[in-house]
């Protein structure tokens, strides 16, 4: 599989780091003394796929199984259940809907929403799991002690932020891609160690 450029957005001024294979990592970061610190956006594009996976087709199907993989992933962290916000699922639309594979203007200039975007995988629990758990395995101890933002784990430290409360998604078909948008508040991702250290909590099993 070909992968394409993975993105997130944070806050403090607009930076581009470069990740690691697979794919590189740009980043936007927040400053702790912005007004609405934090935001986090990721993308993936992958070859076109099963476009009729029931993940993807099915309304109840996509809301259930991304809220089902956030708030398994989060509850590993010790992070409160996520709820679905259907303004932050019609704001994912507005992107989606463009077929413009980019972050939104909003998340690139320190709007008030964490984003999360990918492009071309065949489930909605692949998309979850590129921003998730494939980040985590990154996740050191030494960074639970001392954390600060790392531009290969940013998608993962979004989900589970425990400051974040709403998430709302939304899919769109794209020339044979289905290219998914999830909107978190309150974001996540403020750059400062105090930040991450009260919002990005150690596995249950070694906390």
């Amino acid at each position: 599989m070909q992968f394409h450029p993975l993105l997130a957005t944070i806050l403090t001024l607009p930076l581009a780091l470069a990740a690691p294979t697979p794919a590189p990592v740009h980043t936007y970061v927040l400053s702790p003394l912005a007004e609405n610190p934090a935001t986090a956006a990721v993308n993936n594009i992958l070859p076109r796929a099963n476009a009729a996976d029931p993940s993807f087709t099915d309304d109840a199907k996509f809301q259930s199984e991304l809220l089902a993989h956030h708030n398994h992933l989060r509850g590993e962290h010790t992070a409160g259940q996520l709820v679905w916000d259907p303004e932050l699922a019609r704001v994912a639309a507005e992107l989606t809907n463009t077929c413009v594979y980019e972050h939104s203007y909003a998340a690139r200039n320190g709007g008030p929403y964490g984003e999360n975007i990918a492009l071309g995988y065949p489930t909605v629990r692949d998309t979850c799991y590129a921003w998730g758990e494939a980040e985590r395995a990154s996740y050191t101890p030494a960074e639970y002690e001392h954390p600060s933002y790392n531009s290969r784990m940013g998608h993962f430290t979004q989900i589970v932020w425990v400051g974040t409360q709403r998430v709302g998604c939304a899919r769109k078909l794209c020339d044979g891609r289905w290219f998914v948008a999830c909107e978190y508040s309150a974001r996540g991702n403020i750059r400062a160690e105090e930040y991450y250290k009260k919002n990005v909590l150690p596995p249950v099993a070694t906390a």
